[in-house]
């Protein structure tokens, strides 16, 4: 895959330090660390037990508030079951 210039988006060819069609320098990508990886890992572990601990949290919150708009969506089922009676009423 060919590099593009980060300036002006013309291709640049390999070896390049500046581009030939605005004269900006090539811009190299900086090396993979190899190292970061168990470090992310050790985040994850770290993170994993206090994520736990929010769902654990936020269930019965989220199940007071499923039950509690459960009566309301009903009660939504119901008027748009009677907008339909009325309106099938109305092209009879």
């Amino acid at each position: 895959m060919g590099k593009f210039c980060m300036k002006c988006g013309s291709p640049m060819q390999e070896g390049h330090k500046f581009c030939l069609n605005c004269g900006a320098p090539a811009v190299t990508a900086a090396p993979v660390v190899e190292a970061a990886a168990p470090v992310v890992e050790e985040v994850i572990e770290a993170a994993a037990p206090v994520a736990e601990e929010a769902v654990e949290a936020a269930a019965p919150v989220a199940e007071e508030a499923v039950e509690a708009a459960a009566p309301a969506e009903q009660k939504d089922c119901v008027v748009v079951i009677a907008e339909l009676k009325d309106a099938a009423a109305l092209e009879d």
